[in-house]
């Protein structure tokens, strides 16, 4: 079951940004994490700019989270994390 894009802006947390997608089909939503070192590692600036960047590459991150997700890489508790080696992989 493929992901769907919310309408929700992306929140800053401690050592990451997050923002929710929904399942397809359903009302269950996942919460895709980038951490501060996935953005900072590709040279996006660690301060508030950060965020900028993280919305800037949104449909890229949703995509990538939701081909994560098919793969079954969501957590029980429903949060998935982008990894350096995804974000390297996908871009390639």
């Amino acid at each position: 079951m493929p992901l769907q894009k919310v309408e929700a802006k992306v929140e800053r947390q401690a050592g990451c940004f997050a923002f929710p997608m929904r399942v397809a089909g359903s009302d269950q939503t996942v919460e895709v994490i980038i951490p501060d070192v996935v953005a900072t590692t590709l040279g996006w600036p660690a301060d508030e700019m950060l965020r900028v960047e993280v919305e800037a590459g949104r449909t890229t991150l949703e995509a990538l989270a939701s081909e994560k997700f098919d793969q079954g890489f969501a957590s029980p508790d429903g949060k998935l994390m982008v990894a350096l080696n995804d974000v390297v992989r996908f871009d390639e």
